[in-house]
């Protein structure tokens, strides 16, 4: 019973944040519609508009709570979760994150950069260079796959020693490369791919 009201709260709540109408929430699901907004009959781009800012909501929300309870970034179900609720909802195309982390392992500051792995130059010296400038200790790299696969590419893995080839030079350690979907993630270091 409280779930199905929790459950009727939610429609109206994203109704009335993005007009769309009841009927077509309650037709196609709320998951349907955050996940596929282009494949339902009626979605203006207004309210496509509308769903991307509620998703950005929900992520930011979420990592906003995570790092309340000083999370630090170190333990690979850690991170991989803080990366799941950061980008691994985004389909609309890659993302590459960077989180440059204290000697405690703390967030000093995370850059995104968007573009596949395979498709786009990772700017190593940028990272190097802003690794330098946050006087980071660590770093922790993340990527999602649109897609949902947790399946590493060669791309993914040369990019990741090319990172930690360099950071290296510079005593910065990179301590894992996270693989972000919608539900779960994938560790280069639990695999042994670093």
């Amino acid at each position: 019973m409280y779930v199905k009201k929790a459950n009727e709260r939610l429609i109206q709540i994203i109704s009335k944040m993005t007009s769309i109408p009841i009927s077509i929430i309650k037709k196609y699901g709320v998951d349907f519609i955050f996940n596929t907004p282009g494949a339902v009959k009626g979605m203006t781009e207004e309210r496509k508009k509308r769903i991307v800012m509620l998703q950005d909501f929900v992520s930011i929300w979420n990592e906003v709570e995570f790092l309340k309870e000083e999370i630090l970034l170190g333990e690979s179900s850690q991170t991989g979760q803080f990366f799941i609720n950061r980008i691994g909802h985004k389909k609309d195309k890659e993302y590459f994150e960077v989180a440059f982390l204290s000697s405690s392992n703390k967030i000093i500051e995370i850059e995104t950069l968007t573009g596949s792995i395979s498709n786009c130059a990772v700017p190593v010296r940028e990272i190097i260079k802003s690794a330098l400038a946050y006087n980071a200790k660590s770093l922790m790299l993340s990527h999602s796959h649109p897609g949902g696969s947790l399946k590493a590419t060669h791309a993914d893995i040369s990019v990741t020693k090319t990172i930690v080839a360099a950071a290296k030079l510079f005593d910065i350690t990179v301590l894992d490369h996270i693989i972000a979907t919608e539900n779960n993630y994938f560790s280069f270091r639990e695999n042994s791919l670093m």
